[in-house]
Order: C-alpha cells, then sequence, then structure tokens
C-alpha cells in the first residue's frame, strides 16, 4: 500500500479525510476544552488534529508536520515527531 503525502491529504473531500483518520489513523492524545474537544492522529507521516463536535463527529480537520497545532499538545512534540515513519 503507497503511503500518502501531506500535500494528497490536504487535496481530499472531508469524507475521504474523515475515512482515512479513522481507518488508519492512530489516536495519539485527545485534549478537552471549554467549549471545544480535539483529538490528535498520526496519519503516515504527518499529523491531525480534528476538531470533535458535541454530536461526536469529525469537524475541522488540519493536517500538519509540526509547529504550533503540535505544541499545544501535553506530549513532547520531539517526542511526538519522532512517531512518524521515516
Amino acid at each position: 500500500m503507497e503511503l500518502i503525502t501531506l500535500k494528497e491529504f490536504n487535496r481530499l473531500p472531508e469524507s475521504e479525510k474523515k475515512e482515512i483518520i479513522s481507518f488508519t489513523g492512530e489516536i495519539l492524545e485527545y485534549r478537552s476544552g471549554r467549549y471545544k474537544n480535539f483529538a490528535l492522529y498520526t496519519v503516515e507521516r504527518f499529523f491531525v488534529e480534528v476538531e470533535i463536535s458535541d454530536n461526536v463527529e469529525m469537524i475541522n480537520i488540519k493536517a500538519f508536520v509540526s509547529g504550533k497545532l503540535l505544541d499545544k499538545y501535553t506530549l513532547e512534540p520531539e517526542t511526538l515527531k519522532g512517531i512518524l515513519l521515516p
């Protein structure tokens, strides 16, 4: 099976992104906020942050490799980066 790149993932429609996250993504961390809940997944060679709606649906999908989105999770960013495939 060929790995999907971040660029390819970002071009997909939301429904296909959700399918990839559900079937191949591994959840790393869950954050619960006052008004919003988020889950951090690893999908092959990148991370995906997903906002979880009140109906437990995936909304606002953001894919990235590093940066401020990654920094807000409790695991150390350098440790998280080491999880990605080489």
